[in-house]
């Protein structure tokens, strides 16, 4: 269980006229469909939802619709649940849960504050969300409820779950947030808090997890990126702060590389050995 780095890292660094708001990593070939599964395609209309289908072939041919649902509300954050049989669609304070496999609107629940992200826990219990008014929300699905955790120093961009830690962990703090799962903070009850990293003078404005281990890439307003273990006080540096905050933070699927944007435009990946974890 020790946590030890190989010292070799590989970075590359390319510049972009704008801002880096989102990143995305793809290694070799594209792939439109998930798992196998024709979930491409999600497109967000104003005052509903258009699920189509687009595969590899299928996505010269643009996809095609195959449902269309009206909700009662606009829909500006959309995510899949890990067994990709369930959308939850959030916009004007109100998330609905759609099913994919025969469409359907499921319930709609009330929550309030304005988004920045969208995620489901590996168990389809929770949807968590990272908001731009300083607070992370919480959803319990089955319950129907919702609940927020506010006065966070700054916006929540990031609120992830690491299924390697067990755990939900989330940026706009000094110090990485986190809580075990599935025993988050919800009501009165104040769940299993979790430390992560060594706490600073400087926010934490982005997180990713690594999709297989319980590591987390943290970046900060000045540019400086750390990696993490969730749950623990090891920390490794992967770049030193530029004077240009982090702005965007991406993993590839096999957690070889990740991805950093920033407000110069600047991209960065950082390529990790095979042996870089012991």
């Amino acid at each position: 269980d020790s946590f030890h780095f190989a010292l070799a890292v590989e970075r590359r660094h390319h510049r972009i006229e704008r801002p880096i708001a989102a990143i995305g990593l793809l290694i070799g070939l594209p792939e439109f469909v998930a798992r196998g599964k024709a979930l491409g395609d999600r497109r967000c209309r104003h005052d509903g939802l258009g699920i189509g289908t687009c595969g590899r072939a299928g996505a010269e041919a643009g996809g095609a619709e195959i449902a269309c649902l009206e909700l009662p509300h606009a829909v500006a954050r959309i995510a899949v649940s890990a067994d990709e049989t369930r959308l939850a669609c959030w916009g004007d304070g109100q998330v609905s849960l759609v099913g994919v496999k025969e469409p359907a609107l499921g319930s709609t629940i009330a929550c309030a504050g304005d988004l920045l992200e969208l995620t489901w826990s590996p168990c389809g219990r929770w949807l968590l969300g990272g908001c731009r008014d300083k607070a992370l929300l919480l959803v319990d699905v089955a319950a129907g409820t919702a609940d927020r955790i506010v006065d966070f120093p700054a916006p929540v961009h990031n609120v992830a779950v690491s299924p390697a830690a067990d755990a939900m962990v989330a940026s706009g703090a000094f110090r990485v947030v986190g809580w075990r799962l599935p025993d988050l903070p919800f009501g009165t009850h104040d769940g299993t808090p979790i430390e992560t990293g060594k706490p600073g003078l400087t926010l934490v404005d982005r997180i990713a997890v690594h999709p297989s281990r319980d590591l987390c890439a943290v970046g900060y307003g000045t540019g400086l990126v750390m990696l993490c273990r969730i749950g623990h006080g090891d920390e490794m540096l992967v770049r030193e702060g530029t004077g240009d905050a982090v702005t965007a933070l991406a993993w590839s699927d096999d957690g070889a590389h990740l991805a950093i944007g920033g407000t110069d435009g600047g991209l960065s990946i950082a390529t990790f050995p095979n042996n870089m974890f012991k």
